[in-house]
């Protein structure tokens, strides 16, 4: 069986967690590749501006943001934490809320950056999902307050 096979049968198998992970590491590799010929991609085109006449221009960038990830360890990150945090709220709230809550997560992190930024006069740019799976772990918090994690040489966390 060729690794491509492999993927897309673990991405037909699998959870809405592993199904995002899949995504989002394929818009980074598209985005290395396309960058090597255009280097300002992500920022013209992904990227979420942090201006409200930005973000009315690119309305898109509302969900492309949290997809796209700057570096290698910023994915790898961002991937990690996802799959621990995602699994944990598949067990607690089940599969079928996962895509919903990274969505609106994301859409609500973009949100609070816009007004939070407006707020001072810097411009930027944001990208990744790091406002998405803090949803998930948010919503994780609010459904089971009393959820053991037992994390290796430490032990057991409420």
């Amino acid at each position: 069986m060729s690794i491509v096979s492999e993927i897309k049968e673990s991405f037909r198998e699998n959870g809405t967690v592993i199904r995002l992970i899949y995504i989002n590491v394929a818009v980074f590799l598209v985005v290395r590749l396309v960058s090597v010929v255009w280097p300002n991609f992500i920022y013209a085109t992904l990227a979420m501006p942090t201006t409200w006449s930005g973000a009315l221009t690119h309305p898109w960038t509302l969900f492309t943001y949290m997809f796209t990830h700057f570096d290698l360890i910023h994915i790898l990150f961002n991937m990690l934490c996802l799959y621990w945090f995602g699994r944990i709220f598949e067990q607690i709230a089940g599969n079928h809320l996962v895509l919903r809550v990274y969505l609106l997560g994301g859409l609500a992190g973009a949100l609070m950056c816009l007004i939070g930024l407006n707020l001072s006069p810097v411009g930027s740019f944001m990208i990744g999902a790091s406002a998405a799976i803090m949803a998930l772990l948010g919503a994780v918090a609010a459904l089971a307050p009393n959820y053991v994690v037992n994390i290796i040489f430490v032990g057991n966390i409420l």
